[in-house]
């Protein structure tokens, strides 16, 4: 099993920086550690983050950053703009949004 170290992603053209002690998970592990943390699933948080809004996924990753479990998720709404959000993997918070 392979950790790939969060250096920030990309989208439309512009970075978003992610701290130096972030791990992100490939699909396989993240699956491994919904299960063993009991977490939520992905499709239910990014079905929780589009509420009704006309807007579509382009990535998503379950991440560990300073000892919490996050999604890292961006969002291309209809009028164009890109959302960046972070959503705790516990309970379905969201933590920040740009």
């Amino acid at each position: 099993m392979m950790r790939a170290v969060f250096l920030g992603f990309v989208v439309a053209g512009a970075a978003a920086p992610a701290a130096a002690d972030t791990i992100c998970f490939a699909p396989d592990e993240a699956r491994e550690q919904v299960a063993k943390h009991g977490l939520i699933a992905l499709h239910d948080v990014v079905r929780s983050a589009r509420g009704g809004a006309q807007a579509d996924l382009i990535s998503a990753r379950l991440c560990e950053t300073s000892g919490n479990m996050v999604y890292m998720i961006a969002m291309l709404g209809r009028d164009g703009k890109v959302a960046r959000l972070i959503v705790d993997a516990r309970t379905g918070d969201l933590i920040t949004t740009r």
